[in-house]
C-alpha cells in the first residue's frame, strides 16, 4: 500500500466540510494513486472507499461547485455525475468560459494550409486546439 492509498483512508473518515487536500505531486491539477503500474483518480477511490461504487463507466468524479478544487479529497465534495453534470456545475461555479471559437471559425480553420502555430496565435487558442479541430476531435459536428 502506498502513501497516497494511505492517505485516502484517513482523509475518507475525515468529518469535515473544509477542503481536503492531496498533500502529494499532481497531474492536470488532479490528485492520482499510482499503484500496481497504473494511475487512479483519487476522486474515483474516495467515492468508491465511501460505499459509493461508480454507477457506469461514462460517470464521472464530480466536485461541488462550492468546492471547485479538483486537488480536494473531502468525501463531502464529490458525487458522481454524467458530463452534462460536470457542465452545469461549472456554469453555476462561474467556472465555465465561453468558447473563444465559432462555427465559422473552425470552418476556416480547417480550410487554413498555414502552420497550425500561426493559426493559434491568431485565434488566440494552443496550436493543440487547431489540431484537434483539423482532425476532427473536436467540433466533429461542423462539416
Amino acid at each position: 500500500m502506498g502513501r497516497g492509498a494511505d492517505f485516502l483512508k484517513v482523509a475518507v473518515q475525515m468529518e469535515t466540510d473544509e477542503c481536503v487536500i492531496w498533500p502529494f505531486s499532481l497531474s492536470g491539477g488532479r490528485a492520482y494513486v499510482y499503484e500496481g503500474g497504473g494511475a487512479k483518480k483519487a476522486s474515483h477511490l474516495v467515492l468508491g472507499l465511501s460505499g459509493c461504487p461508480r454507477p457506469s463507466p461514462q460517470h464521472q468524479a464530480l466536485h461541488d461547485p462550492a468546492c471547485n478544487n479538483p486537488a480536494c479529497v473531502n468525501r463531502r465534495h464529490l458525487r458522481w455525475g454524467t458530463a452534462l453534470d460536470n457542465q452545469l456545475d461549472r456554469f453555476k461555479s462561474g467556472t465555465m468560459t465561453p468558447a473563444k471559437l465559432g462555427e465559422a471559425d473552425v470552418l476556416e480553420i480547417r480550410r487554413s494550409t498555414e502552420p497550425a502555430r500561426v493559426v493559434a496565435e491568431r485565434y488566440g487558442v494552443i496550436i493543440g486546439t487547431i489540431y484537434d479541430i483539423r482532425q476532427r476531435v473536436t467540433w466533429k459536428h461542423v462539416k
